[in-house]
């Protein structure tokens, strides 16, 4: 009995803190109707198909405006989602005093095809303030995480995840620097690109594709990314920022 006692409290606890949050931040609750209301209208396949797309690029939109609110940051990676109907994939990383948020948006594969429908938005506040910026408009980088490295007085973000270009799906790492409060893309990379090697490079993303399921997640010291093969977990290599560059070690 104490023991489901304890666990009672708990869960009491946990709902009024998340009411809490969302009860601070009610001058969101008319955009996330509005939000909310748009997404049902962009699913329902009684509308038109040109308009359920004008509806999907102008959610977008009310969505950059909802997240330039402060009360937004009041929420959490789940209350968040969970507030948008899970119509939105949150990932949140905090460095030294900057709080740095990706949002991802998937548009309908009925409306945009399967290939390239994603959008993915980054918000980050700080002393010296709140922020919005879109970073992929519409398509096919499925962002996983991001590692955010500080050298002198330069702020480096390195976004890693997968293509939806084909299957198995290739990798990808984005590398971007903050300028004047703007994630500004930049191709510092110090790899060898040999052919056949699986490894591309186009502007700021590098591609590894070797045609095979492969997995990658944030290193321990997360300063980079390390990628494994499904067939042997063992075999990996990682991605390294050093100084504004990303380095690979084997």
């Amino acid at each position: 009995m104490k023991i489901h006692g304890v666990i009672v409290v708990f869960v009491v606890v946990f709902i009024f803190s998340s009411c809490s949050n969302l009860g601070n931040s009610s001058s969101l609750e008319p955009q996330i109707n509005l939000l909310n209301n748009m997404q049902n209208d962009i699913i329902d396949s009684n509308n038109t198909h040109d308009k359920r797309v004008e509806m999907s690029l102008e959610y977008i939109e009310i969505l950059m405006k909802f997240l330039e609110a402060k009360e937004s940051t009041l929420l959490n990676n789940d209350e968040l989602e969970e507030a948008l109907n899970n119509n939105i994939v949150v990932k949140t990383k905090q460095k030294d005093d900057r709080t740095i948020r990706i949002i991802r948006y998937d548009g309908l594969s009925e409306l945009f095809g399967t290939l390239e429908r994603k959008w993915t938005i980054i918000q980050w506040w700080d002393e010296q303030g709140l922020f919005v910026q879109i970073l992929n408009v519409q398509g096919a980088e499925n962002v996983e995480d991001i590692v955010i490295v500080d050298k002198d007085n330069d702020t480096i973000m390195l976004s890693g995840g997968y293509l939806t270009s084909h299957k198995p799906f290739p990798l990808f790492l984005s590398l971007w620097k903050l300028i004047d409060n703007q994630w500004i893309p930049t191709n510092n990379f110090d790899i060898s690109i040999e052919r056949d090697t699986g490894i591309q490079l186009f502007g700021n993303m590098l591609i590894i594709d070797n045609n095979i399921e492969q997995f990658i997640e944030t290193n321990q010291q997360e300063n980079g990314f390390v990628i494994s093969s499904k067939n042997d977990t063992n075999e990996h290599f990682e991605f390294i920022i050093k100084d504004d560059k990303v380095f690979l070690q084997q």
